[in-house]
């Protein structure tokens, strides 16, 4: 199992910041009696120095100076700030982050135009010829009218867009 990610509290530098050794709370306890036995005894010596391409002569030195020298100056800053901004700003940049990451896609979305519904026949209240046409079809008069309850199971199915099918739970549905 691997160790938690704690900061060290203690942090011994030799030879000008070049060689460094940190220590974390659960390896050396911070009270001053042992605190200055254990700088005294020269303790701090069994612990190897840092060694990494991040560290004090390493290829990657010049990373950690880059961050050191721009986190102060961005700190130096910050810190005039009142924290009551810092919430209030940080919260609406939190928002407004959310609510890019969370918008829906722009897929473009073709539309099919609607075809005109079929005229129905409507029975006439009171006098008349005892139907009615409706629509666009009552001028021509050749085409019957059919009521919309009148559609059947085929004529549902093909009607559905081509790739979708049906469950059987669907099918027994309209039985």
């Amino acid at each position: 199992m691997g160790h938690l990610a704690v900061a060290p509290y203690l942090v011994v530098l030799r030879e000008r910041g070049q060689s460094l050794r940190f220590y974390r709370p659960y390896q050396i306890r911070l009270r001053e009696d042992a605190l200055r036995e254990f700088l005294k005894n020269e303790g701090w010596k069994v612990s190897p120095p840092w060694s990494s391409s991040f560290a004090p002569g390493g290829d990657n030195e010049y990373i950690m100076d880059f961050l050191a020298t721009w986190l102060t100056k961005i700190y130096n800053i910050v810190v005039l700030v009142p924290k009551w901004v810092l919430l209030l700003a940080s919260g609406s940049l939190a928002s407004v982050i959310i609510g890019l990451l969370h918008r829906p896609s722009q897929k473009k979305v073709v539309k099919k135009p609607k075809s005109k519904p079929a005229p129905v026949a409507v029975p006439a209240s009171g006098s008349g010829s005892g139907t009615e046409k409706v629509g666009p079809a009552s001028a021509s008069g050749s085409k019957s009218a059919t009521p919309a309850s009148a559609v059947t199971d085929s004529e549902r199915e093909s009607s559905a867009p081509p790739g979708k099918r049906q469950s059987a739970r669907q099918r027994k549905n309209k039985k």
